[in-house]
């Protein structure tokens, strides 16, 4: 109820209080709005996120890390370099 007054004290036009009055609530509302879907992401609207299908797919990728073929340690191969020859540097190669 305070709005109309302030808005009033603002502006000089009626005009002007009431669109802007009717700004301020629809601003407000819609952002009570948009809290609202934010406090609660999973349901079964349109716009919510898949819960079931997050977790399936978490749930397939901690299976792949216990698997035997995953369990190997990397090894350095053969052929690295374990250190830089320092006339090639200088050379820019």
């Amino acid at each position: 109820l305070a709005t109309p007054v302030l808005t009033c004290m603002w502006v000089k036009s009626p005009l002007w209080a009431g669109v802007g009055t009717f700004l301020q609530v629809f601003v407000l509302w819609s952002l009570n709005c948009i809290a609202g879907e934010l406090e609660n992401p999973f349901g079964e609207d349109v716009n919510d996120l898949p819960a079931q299908e997050l977790q399936r797919e978490m749930n397939k990728r901690l299976l792949l890390l216990i698997r035997p073929s995953t369990q190997r340690t990397a090894r350095l191969s053969e052929k690295a370099v374990l250190e830089e020859d320092p006339g090639e540097r200088a050379k820019g190669v």
